[in-house]
This record gives structure tokens, C-alpha cells and sequence, in this order.
């Protein structure tokens, strides 16, 4: 079948967003953009503006990623940012959040 105008201008559409998210952390980008489209905009906007902090601590050096193996460092950063993050809601006045224990391995779990 000879594709036409739309059809060859959406494939090339659609290459372009898979190099764009593949460049952004791929599958992983894209759970994190879907979780985000089910916050509220307020939610939303104190997440974004935490992990962008985030993000510019990581770039300019001033917050390092663990990446030793066998440790609990990268475990200990993932709850430190996670309570950063539910700060920055709270902060905010966002709906009412609580750290549960076990919660983030419990949800895994499942």
C-alpha cells in the first residue's frame, strides 16, 4: 500500500518522540509523564518544580547519585528524595500524604 502525505508525516512524527523520551530515560520517562497526567495541576506543579531542583542539584554536582553496588546508598537516596518530594506537597498545601512503611516495597511487591 503507497502511504500518503499523513501517513509517511506521522511515522516520522512518531520516530522523533521515541528519540526524544529514548534520550530521556525511554520507559521510564514515559511512566513518569503518565503518572504526572493523573495528578492535579497543583500536584503536578510541586512535583515538577521538586524534581527539577533535583535535577539541578545532580547537574551542577551539589547532590550525587550513589552508584555503589552492594550498598544501601542508593536505597537511602531513593527514601531521602521521596520524603523531599512529599515535603514539597506538603509544603504546598497538596492533598494530605503520609509516608506508610514498607509502602513503596509493599507496592512493588504486588
Amino acid at each position: 500500500m503507497n502511504k500518503g502525505y499523513f501517513s509517511k508525516n506521522l511515522l516520522s512524527l512518531k520516530l522523533q518522540l521515541e528519540t526524544v523520551l529514548a534520550e530521556a530515560g525511554g520507559e521510564g520517562a514515559t511512566e513518569l509523564l503518565d503518572g504526572l497526567s493523573l495528578l492535579t495541576d497543583a500536584e503536578r506543579t510541586m512535583l515538577l518544580r521538586g524534581f527539577n531542583h533535583v535535577v539541578q542539584d545532580v547537574i551542577t554536582g551539589n547532590r550525587i547519585i550513589p552508584v555503589e553496588s552492594g550498598s544501601n546508598a542508593l536505597e537511602r537516596f531513593e527514601e531521602e528524595l521521596y520524603t523531599e518530594l512529599l515535603d514539597v506537597m506538603r509544603e504546598a498545601g497538596g492533598r494530605k500524604l503520609a509516608v506508610v512503611k514498607g509502602g513503596k516495597r509493599s507496592a512493588n511487591s504486588s
